[in-house]
């Protein structure tokens, strides 16, 4: 969400220059919280060789080094790898870039800065994900999952997209996610032990809490299999080569003239036989099948809003700037050119999801809102 001074001006604060900014040498960091701030300090400028001018590492002992980046303590044979001629610079980097400290990234943030507020989306496909997270990332810090990734093992890329996040996240009362599947955010995962729990601590805590807001868009079955075949045509007429489409292209072959609208129909009829995905609303909110997808909504209070009651719902749900329709698709096959056979596949490969939507339509109607709570399904 904004700060009060971006609202005023209603716009997002950023510097008007790539000058770097002159950051106060710090003592060594006790919290991983500490190391952070000081990439957000420097914002758009940060960098490693920035962040080893920041911080003193002088006297610092690797043990409490290590427990500070990844949240362990280092086992004796890993203090003896270090060896005689400990660098604790080189020791800190090597632990920021590694994978163990990126894999865990999302739960990282969300612990170093738990007083924030989140906002947990469960990205449904063709549920207008796009517009959401666009949305979100407007006024609020959006966390990116794949930080764990090859791609941001080296510090020249690493540093920069941590100045940014954490730059934004210092002037954010919220954080949010975005991921595919609702158990990720309520069913935390049980952490190994090597004794008996007398903590009783083998689990972390979910990531979703009383005090955040969980929520999904989801759209009528049928309507969402027409988008998900008018959506792929869309982008491969926009980008044949598009990575994340190369096996369906790969299957089209050669694609129609742009004017050849029945060749492109019948390629979104071919699409809807042979690659609609099976209730993609139910696996997103549970196990793939209606009633457990209900169940699952019912043991929290995840709000179910309706497509067409999306924009109504934003306004104080998410505090948004108005913006338009992104990822618009063009409509290559409408719902008045169902053919009986494209309707059986669509009743066949989307059972689950029509059943879970006529529960969510029946509660909708008696509600009056554009969304109903996960425990009134």
């Amino acid at each position: 969400m904004p700060s009060l001074i971006e609202s005023l001006v209603d716009a997002p604060l950023v510097r008007p220059d790539t000058n770097r900014m002159a950051v106060t040498l710090r003592p060594a960091p006790e919290r991983l919280r500490e190391i952070l701030e000081v990439f957000g300090a420097m914002g758009n400028t940060a960098s490693f060789p920035g962040l080893k001018r920041s911080i003193d590492l002088r006297h610092t002992e690797p043990r409490i080094l290590a427990n500070v980046v990844l949240g362990r303590w280092l086992t004796t044979a890993e203090v003896d790898a270090l060896g005689p001629d400990y660098v604790a610079w080189r020791h800190f980097k090597s632990m920021l870039v590694s994978e163990e400290f990126r894999r865990p990234f999302v739960r990282r943030v969300l612990e170093a800065f738990a007083e924030k507020k989140r906002l947990l989306h469960v990205r449904i496909p063709s549920c207008a994900g796009r517009h959401v997270t666009a949305l979100i990332e407007h006024g609020c810090p959006l966390i990116p999952t794949d930080v764990g990734a090859p791609r941001y093992s080296g510090a020249e890329l690493l540093g920069p997209l941590l100045g940014r996040l954490f730059n934004k996240i210092a002037a954010s009362r919220a954080l949010a996610v975005s991921l595919p599947a609702m158990s990720a955010f309520v069913d935390p995962p049980a952490i190994k032990t090597t004794g008996p729990d007398r903590l009783h601590w083998g689990m972390d805590q979910a990531p979703y809490r009383a005090v955040d807001l969980l929520f999904a868009i989801v759209r009528p079955p049928e309507s969402l299999a027409l988008s998900q075949v008018n959506g792929a045509l869309t982008q491969l007429r926009l980008d044949p080569e598009t990575k994340s489409l190369r096996q369906i292209r790969a299957r089209l072959g050669n694609l129609p003239d742009p004017g050849q609208h029945a060749e492109w129909q019948r390629l979104a009829r071919r699409l809807l036989h042979e690659s609609l995905p099976e209730n993609p609303i139910c696996h997103a909110l549970g196990d793939g099948t209606a009633a457990g997808a209900i169940t699952a909504c019912t043991r929290v209070p995840i709000e179910l809003v309706s497509l067409h009651g999306y924009t109504e719902w934003a306004r104080p749900a998410l505090d948004p700037a108005p913006l338009p329709p992104i990822g618009v698709s063009e409509k290559f096959l409408a719902e008045a050119d169902l053919t009986q056979q494209d309707r059986d596949i669509i009743n066949t490969r989307m059972a689950e999801d029509l059943a879970f939507y006529a529960r969510f339509e029946t509660c909708m109607a008696s509600s009056g809102l554009p969304m109903v709570r996960g425990q009134h399904l």
